[in-house]
């Protein structure tokens, strides 16, 4: 797929892996049986186990020492050869599943299969358009197989409405871009690969291929005492750690960083607060047009007025939302538009592809512009003492907006 990719100059991000699973011989009890055996499914084992036939199908994913293949690209030869097994990797695996299954323990090996398995870096598929080219599509990624039906129906909903009956968001492929490096897809599928049956906890925090998208002020909040979690592969701050809580435990119930976090919130209702939102999505829209184009995208009415602030959806020919846009108006033929971080690329195709007969300019910002937000009773106060401009309630009212030398 991402050798495709590169004919028409789409990016890919997947990575294929070995993966291994073993069919058992016949066992007579199995033979025995007047309905099929449940698929069973082992977090300590890392392992599925089902029934093969009259005997068992056993495919561990190994937690550690997994082997990533073709990382240069696959040889357009390769159809779907299969490499020679490995037991040894897998033995401690088996030995649990011996434990949880003792008729493994009665029956021979009949065989070993090791071929590819693709893992994304969030192991989720890549479907959908691909970013920046018309009616060229993704169905790719697929790290699991009972997925064929669902996502042949939505993807052929896609094809012929242009949007499906479900939000495909996390298995649109262009929540990825660039971004998402050779050396970010290894690790993060890796990861993916080796935590097949891992428990997820609340606000698990992990740092494999990070950080990749960062703002100019991370490394001051960090000093600061940021904990930064991930959107998209952008770091974001959130929550800060104080002389008391110094870090976040793993818990089903409210962690440490709940009394931080309470602390803050009480700070910003009461006083002020500032943070980074650099990661959000940002796109300059201009040109003659620029107030048409948006106006025929939009659900809500543009702001009327130059320096006025509106929040509006875009939705699809058929209904339906396809993003949320916060849209200051600079003048009739400039607006800055601010979106969701993880709908940048979709969102930047989706002004592309209905851009046709309008003359504007679109232009992506959001790696090149920060933002800050400063809330609460005192962020007026504390703003106009930093600039010689109006802030006054009649100078700078509510969904205003003005350029101003800080």
């Amino acid at each position: 797929s991402p050798q495709v990719g590169e004919m028409v100059g789409s990016y890919v991000p997947l990575v294929n892996l070995q993966h291994q699973y073993l069919i058992t011989d016949n066992h007579p009890d199995i033979a025995a049986l007047k309905k099929e055996l449940p698929v069973t499914r082992d977090s300590i084992a890392a392992s599925y186990i089902r029934q093969e036939g009259n005997g068992f199908l056993i495919g561990p994913y190994e937690t550690r020492g997994s082997k990533p293949w073709a990382l240069e690209g696959v040889d357009w030869s390769f159809d779907r050869e299969l490499f020679e097994g490995d037991l040894e990797r897998l033995m401690p695996y088996l030995e649990r599943c011996m434990e949880i299954v003792p008729l493994f323990k009665e029956v021979g090996i009949s065989s070993v299969i090791n071929g590819l398995i693709t893992h994304t870096p969030d192991d989720n598929l890549l479907v959908g358009p691909a970013k920046g080219l018309r009616n060229f599509w993704n169905l790719c990624g697929a790290s699991i197989g009972i997925a064929q039906g669902g996502i042949g129906k939505y993807l052929a909903q896609w094809m012929v409405y242009g949007q499906t009956e479900l939000n495909m968001a996390s298995l649109d492929s262009r929540r990825f871009d660039l971004w998402a490096d050779k050396k970010y897809c290894i690790t993060r599928a890796i990861e993916s690969y080796e935590r097949m049956y891992a428990m997820a906890v609340p606000n698990e925090n992990r740092p494999h291929g990070r950080p990749i998208r960062v703002s100019a002020l991370h490394t001051v909040l960090a000093q600061k005492g940021a904990i930064h979690v991930v959107n998209t592969g952008f770091e974001k701050p959130a929550w800060f750690t104080t002389e008391k809580i110094r870090k976040e435990n793993h818990t089903w119930s409210h962690s440490e960083a709940h009394e931080a976090v309470a602390l803050e919130c009480s700070a910003v209702e009461n006083y002020c607060g500032v943070t980074d939102i650099s990661g959000t999505a940002k796109f300059k829209i201009t040109g003659k047009d620029a107030f048409a184009f948006l106006d025929q995208l939009s659900c809500n009415k543009l702001p009327a007025k130059d320096g006025r602030i509106g929040l509006t959806l875009f939705h699809a020919p058929n209904g339906g939302i396809m993003a949320e846009q916060t849209i200051s108006r600079i003048n009739q033929e400039h607006f800055i538009l601010m979106g969701a971080i993880g709908s940048q690329v979709k969102d930047y195709h989706w002004l592309e592809l209905h851009s046709d007969g309008y003359e504007v300019e679109i232009e992506d910002l959001t790696e090149s512009w920060g933002g800050l937000l400063l809330t609460g009773p005192n962020a007026r106060q504390i703003l106009e003492q930093c600039t010689q401009e109006d802030l006054s309630n009649n100078g700078f009212s509510w969904l205003s907006c003005k350029n101003i030398t800080i």
